[in-house]
């Protein structure tokens, strides 16, 4: 069986993290790898990166207390993650390090 092209497998991840956690697109791309806890399977929405006037991008904080909370991770976007992770270098490197190679 053929192997995804390495830019559909990335994008696939990423929609796997998204539809399978429920978070909002800028939670995703905010989450830094230091609040993922991928062996206890949950992860921790801390920053939200939004655009500003389509211009600049801002990562704050989410807006509600509530949106800021543990994830629990089900086992495919657990593997999903570790995807997503795989290609980038240093522990501070964000989830949003994998749309640069969507641009590519």
């Amino acid at each position: 069986m053929p192997q995804p092209h390495p830019l559909r497998r990335s994008t696939a991840d990423l929609f796997e993290l998204l539809l399978g956690t429920g978070m909002r697109r800028g939670e995703a791309l905010g989450l830094h790898w230091t609040d993922v806890r991928l062996p206890e399977k949950t992860l921790l929405v801390r920053w939200n990166l939004t655009a500003v006037n389509n211009n600049r991008l801002y990562l704050s904080h989410p807006k509600t207390r509530a949106s800021r909370n543990w994830v629990s991770l089900s086992s495919r976007v657990a593997d999903a993650s570790t995807q997503i992770r795989a290609p980038t270098t240093g522990s501070q490197a964000n989830v949003s390090d994998t749309s640069a190679q969507l641009e590519e």
